[in-house]
């Protein structure tokens, strides 16, 4: 079973919705049910998508020669294991590699043990799977978003990159603190060691940016040469649609006492490392004090 499962995939233009489709952080959310409700599709431009899918339905439908075990009699604890242990990535033909993760999802009628699949790669649908797990009334207010509290960012070299090891350390290039839910950077925020995280103003974002700078970039370059954005991330945390829509100039969340000492550094949504948030004559900075297996294997 070690590996990556591979998923048959469909860009989000099926004439017949087999997906729940959800437009978080916008005040007009659009949920579609079907016969195969057990997908969740977060359709927002530049939005990370994530879907569920339930342990077993994965399983069965993508690790074939699997498929005539009786996975409903196998207890989930015993399947997540399975899934920790061995399978941390998806691969999807011609998209690339996405993170796993199993997750309780608990806001259907018959709450399911679900793989977690996220990715940036926008519209996404899986379309080969089959089921039925209709939403719970409401249920779509309590689906977990995960939010990232950014404070800066640095560009490296690809070169300069590969050469990173523990104890070194990395200035912050441009300081901004702003959280976002998966990728949408939603509010500025104001913080301090051993205190809480005070949102401020809102952050109205340009749906078109994105299309347009692409639009401009030469048609050939060399990709060696292009560098990295690192993004240092001062914490993660978990929150429902209802309590991210709650929010407001003002609301105060609460700071991991050592949030600190635990940077996490991010390129394209993956770590490769964590360290501590120092201070650097004027500069912000973090010293590396662990580089995860991503990072080297480039």
């Amino acid at each position: 079973m070690k590996g990556k499962l591979s998923l048959r995939t469909s860009r989000y233009a099926d004439k017949k919705p087999a997906f729940i489709a959800l437009s978080a952080h916008y005040p007009g959310e659009e949920i579609i049910t079907d016969s195969y409700c057990f997908i969740l599709l977060l359709q927002q431009p530049k939005l990370q998508l994530t879907v569920y899918l339930p342990i077993e339905i994965a399983l069965s439908q993508y690790l074939t020669m699997l498929a005539p075990l009786p996975w409903l009699s196998i207890p989930a604890s015993y399947l997540i294991e399975l899934l920790q242990e061995q399978l941390t990535t998806i691969l999807i033909p011609q998209l690339g590699e996405f993170e796993i993760q199993v997750t309780q999802f608990d806001y259907l009628q018959q709450p399911i043990d679900a793989i977690r699949i996220t990715s940036s790669l926008g519209q996404i649908l899986i379309v080969d799977a089959n089921g039925t797990a209709p939403l719970k009334e409401n249920g779509y207010a309590n689906l977990p978003l995960q939010v990232r509290f950014s404070i800066g960012y640095s560009r490296l070299k690809q070169p300069l990159f590969h050469t990173l090891q523990t104890g070194d350390i990395l200035l912050l290039q441009q300081s901004q603190t702003y959280l976002s839910v998966e990728t949408i950077p939603l509010f500025h925020y104001t913080w301090q060691p051993q205190g809480n995280i005070m949102l401020a103003q809102p952050i109205v974002t340009d749906q078109d940016d994105h299309n347009a700078s692409s639009e401009s970039s030469p048609a050939i370059f060399d990709l060696n040469q292009l560098s990295l954005k690192v993004n240092f991330i001062l914490q993660r945390q978990t929150f429902s649609l209802n309590t991210i829509k709650s929010w407001q100039s003002g609301t105060q969340l609460v700071l991991n006492s050592d949030a600190h000492c635990a940077i996490a550094l991010e390129i394209n949504g993956q770590i490769f490392a964590k360290g501590e948030l120092i201070q650097v004559g004027e500069q912000l900075a973090v010293e590396l004090h662990t580089l995860l297996s991503s990072k080297q294997e480039g």
